[in-house]
């Protein structure tokens, strides 16, 4: 039986790939790492994997930008071309990798991922570390281990030592312990409803008064619960934004949420629908699992454009 092909932000012992074995775990598949981020995003836009896992929103740094903006940017193109199908919550505890006995005190300076130093910034600042930032975790351990610096430290989940002669200096340097990412994944086919869903839609409106009410009213008259509602530039001119909200319930059978799509459809400038898909927030206090049968096949990234 041929294997569906999923791309996850890579390299592998990311907390992506972390979080694309657990989703995975149950059935054959061939997990596929891709890197920077904008490479996983153009795998399921070039056909080259049948979805993708990627990292959208995180309890102390908000909402991962670069997955917000391709989505808006493909939508201004021309249309769905995805769907969001499954949404997964992962606890994320950093911590700090380097040489061997090195004292805190004694670092200088600590490489990781935008996102992971923006969510380790007291400990930073504590010690007045320089933040280098590199393409991933697992990115950033790779460089303090060829340097061979004992200044310098990564931060990085504690599966990332693997195949490098590291240790941990300190455990849970996040700012806060109750960290988790949100990841979703995307598909060129829409979930089926599970009984407890929420929905995503974005949308432009005109720049009058009242007309971001009058949206969320068409929620509040049918008492439709919406747990996310933001906005981004559109790259069309300052003070034009797209607006994006996550809605209670599932198009193909809520009757309620149809009503109120339809409303925010009459009322929007544009609007697009990009997927129902099962509500997971009970499963906030999930912990990381062993997977078992999950193929990985790694593919080689070229660094300028696709070849």
């Amino acid at each position: 039986m041929e294997k569906k092909r999923v791309g996850f932000l890579g390299p592998v012992n990311t907390f992506s790939y972390l979080a694309a074995q657990q989703v995975y775990r149950e059935e054959k598949y061939e997990i596929i790492p891709f890197w920077p981020l904008s490479y996983v995003l153009d795998a399921l836009w070039q056909g080259r994997v049948d979805e993708i896992m990627v990292p959208i929103e995180n309890a102390l740094a908000g909402e991962v930008v670069a997955v917000i903006d391709y989505i808006i940017a493909r939508l201004l193109e021309g249309g769905n071309f995805f769907y969001i199908t499954k949404e997964f919550f992962l606890p994320i505890k950093h911590c700090l990798i380097g040489q061997g006995g090195v004292a805190l005190g004694s670092i200088k300076k600590v490489l990781s991922k935008g996102e992971a130093l923006a969510q380790c910034l007291n400990i930073i600042r504590k010690y007045d570390w320089e933040m280098i930032e590199t393409v991933s975790t697992a990115n950033a351990v790779e460089k303090v281990a060829q340097s061979k610096d004992r200044n310098i430290a990564a931060i990085a989940s504690d599966n990332a030592l693997a195949n490098y002669n590291l240790e941990i200096i300190q455990n849970n340097i996040g700012d806060s312990q109750d960290n988790i990412t949100r990841f979703i994944v995307l598909s060129k086919e829409q979930a089926l409803p599970s009984g407890k869903d929420k929905t995503t839609i974005f949308f432009i409106i005109e720049d009058k008064s009242g007309a971001l009410c009058d949206i969320l009213l068409a929620f509040k008259e049918r008492q439709i619960n919406l747990s996310q509602i933001a906005r981004r530039p559109s790259r069309n001119g300052f003070g034009k934004y797209v607006f994006w909200i996550e809605a209670q319930g599932h198009v193909k059978s809520s009757i309620l949420l149809k009503e109120a799509l339809d409303d925010v459809k009459r009322i929007a400038l544009s609007f697009w629908v990009i997927g129902s898909y099962p509500d997971r927030a009970e499963l906030l206090n999930a912990l990381p699992l062993q997977p078992k049968g999950v193929d990985v096949h790694f593919t080689k990234i070229p660094t300028k454009g696709w070849t």
